[in-house]
């Protein structure tokens, strides 16, 4: 019977630093080398999620510095933070080759959705109803005309309108791209999960310990 290829002990933190080719005989430098190839898809989801990550720690910090101009930015900015927190998680996960990182990011993305739709929801009712302080501070109260100002104010009462009309607009696209983004991104990581699963088990555990390991 041939004999089982050995699996090489973790290299001490001094001989990592030691070239692969010295570490390793020629036949497990081919398995790293096949290991590499098919983990393409894994390091690239890595990747997305830790930008994901940073991308979402970046807008939380910038919502709650907005807290002062109103209750709802701070809201969202501590949303977008616990967002954050668990999507660094889910990062974390997928560099530990933890294929339940998957679901975990899958579900952060509905979170975000719902976080993001429900503030967007909020200020569009704002927008339509007339409460909205940002589109007064812009489009002013909408009644030029009866200031006396005659066929100006008829002008100004139109510009007013067109600028109403045109932030409604804005949230409801934006609305719809949250759904979208958000969603396209949940199935997007979800569907990770197969490559991990199909790595896992193609690749050798002692090419994995060392990768978890973040050795190799």
């Amino acid at each position: 019977m041939s004999q089982p290829p050995s699996i090489p002990p973790l290299p001490s933190p001094s001989s990592a630093q030691v070239p692969l080719a010295a570490r390793y005989s020629p036949e497990q430098l081919s398995q790293i080398a096949a290991a590499k190839l098919r983990a393409v898809k894994v390091r690239r989801a890595t990747t997305v999620a830790v930008m994901d990550a940073w991308i979402s720690a970046v807008f939380a910090g910038f919502a709650v510095l907005s807290g002062c101009m109103g209750i709802e930015n701070l809201i969202v900015g501590i949303a977008l933070a616990w967002v954050a927190w668990h999507s660094f998680r889910g990062a974390a996960k997928f560099k530990r080759l933890d294929a339940s990182g998957c679901k975990d990011l899958a579900i952060n993305q509905c979170v975000l959705a719902a976080c993001l739709v429900a503030y967007f929801s909020y200020a569009l009712y704002g927008v339509t109803h007339g409460k909205s302080a940002a589109v007064s501070m812009i489009a002013g109260d909408g009644n030029y005309k009866a200031m006396g100002l005659g066929d100006m104010g008829a002008s100004l009462d139109n510009i007013a309108e067109t600028v109403v009309a045109a932030v409604r607009i804005a949230y409801e696209i934006l609305i719809g791209a949250t759904i979208l983004a958000q969603g396209s991104t949940a199935i997007y990581y979800n569907s990770r999960k197969k490559y991990f699963d199909e790595y896992l088990a193609q690749t050798p555990a002692w090419i994995t310990d060392l990768q978890k390991a973040r050795i190799l």
